[in-house]
């Protein structure tokens, strides 16, 4: 099977309308990679050209500063999301995060300039895009509420119920770091949440 084919037959699960022509007729640039947990794929300073959409395994967004010796995850991501840094390739900017493989991943890297053009030509996929486009943004707003309105421990209750399988796979720092609270503090609230764990 080759790479569209397999891409074609991952993609159709979970794209509602997707037939397999729409990636098999794709003629830009895409290709498999494998990358093992602890690899970095976008670091900051990154001039960001490519798209990427998760087969297998897990992806960190996170800051990192040493001077601050102070580290924050922004988002993860795992299989059957796309993700890359979103502000480089729409703004044509230096990437400003760190994105890194939380376990052994299976990555379909696609070139962005390549998939902006197939989408001109291709309605379907480009509802696909818009729909996914309201995803993030919905997603970003939301976080930005849960600051607002929800204490850490309901915002720690709202991410455990939403991303389960995650809260299995990361470790607790990352958790912690993602919901804005030191990995201690995150300890005491499930303590209190769970006191006989």
């Amino acid at each position: 099977m080759g790479t569209l084919d397999n891409i074609a037959e991952t993609l159709g699960k979970i794209i509602p309308g997707m037939q397999d022509t729409d990636i098999l007729n794709y003629k830009g640039r895409v290709k498999i990679e494998h990358h093992k947990n602890g690899s970095l794929l976008i670091y900051p300073g990154d001039k960001v050209k490519s798209l990427y959409f998760i087969k297998k395994g897990m992806v960190r967004a996170y800051y990192f500063s040493d001077e601050k010796n102070m580290e924050k995850t922004v988002y993860i991501r795992m299989e059957n999301y796309f993700f890359g840094d979103y502000c480089s390739l729409i703004l044509n900017s230096s990437a400003r995060l760190y994105y890194g493989c939380e376990e052994d991943c299976i990555l379909y890297k696609f070139n962005f300039d390549d998939v902006k053009e197939y989408l001109r030509q291709n309605s379907g996929l480009m509802k696909f895009s818009l729909h996914y486009t309201l995803f993030l943004l919905g997603e970003h707003l939301s976080r930005n509420e849960d600051f607002i309105f929800l204490n850490p421990e309901e915002r720690y209750l709202k991410y455990a119920k939403e991303n389960p399988e995650i809260m299995k796979r990361i470790p607790e720092k990352h958790i912690a770091s993602l919901l804005g609270v030191a990995p201690a503090s995150l300890s005491r609230i499930k303590r209190r949440l769970y006191p006989k764990n």
